[in-house]
Formats: C-alpha cells, structure tokens, sequence
C-alpha cells in the first residue's frame, strides 16, 4: 500500500479544512452579530430609560418607539426578553413613578445591563 508524497497529505488537509471554515463561517459570523444587536439593544433601553424616569418625555417617546421597532425586528428569543423587559420599564414609566415603581425599575434595568 502507496501513503503517497507529504505534499499530497498537506494538500487535501488544506482542504478539508477550507470547506469546514466555508461551512461554519456563516454561523459564526451571525452568531457574533447577533450578540452585538443584543448588546445594542440592551445599552439603548438601559439608557434611554435612564433619561425617561428624570422625567423627560421625549426619552419616554423614543423609548416606546425603539421597542416598538425593536419587537418587530428582532430575531431570537433574548432579544424578545429584552424587548419584553423594556415594555414592563415603559408600563412603568407611564404612570406617576412611586418608591416601589423606581425599585421595580431598577431590578429590571439590572436585568437588561447582564446583556450589555
């Protein structure tokens, strides 16, 4: 039995090797990109409800906007928890904010800044 020259070898585990990386890359690269919207989407509710529970309204509409589009967009299932938690800050913040509603508020933002 023939093993063949070293060239050979290095040659088709060359290319064994390309198609795996062809294969995975597309995953991979989604995977990472879906971790950054998620990082994203977490930075911009924990900020924009900072903003909104000083009282501005402006920071309230964005915020409800931002999770509005957010919902329709996202993809995965922790990118709809995020969305989900930044509705429950939003119901919040609709009505006048009480001890318990900021203590409520800031349990939830802890919640979404372990994404960030």
């Amino acid at each position: 039995m023939v093993v063949g020259p070293l060239s050979e070898w290095v040659s088709a585990f060359a290319e064994i090797l390309a198609v795996c990386v062809a294969l995975f890359l597309p995953y991979y690269t989604a995977h990472r990109a879906s971790k950054a919207r998620q990082k994203k989407f977490a930075a911009s509710i924990a900020h924009l409800t900072e903003v909104a529970e000083t009282g501005d309204e402006t920071a309230r509409k964005e915020l409800s906007g931002f999770l509005n589009v957010g919902f329709l967009i996202s993809n995965n299932s922790k990118e709809q928890e995020l969305i989900t938690t930044g509705m429950e800050i939003l119901r919040l913040l609709d009505s006048p904010i009480t001890q318990a509603d900021k203590e409520e508020i800031n349990r939830l933002l802890a919640s979404i800044k372990r994404f960030a």
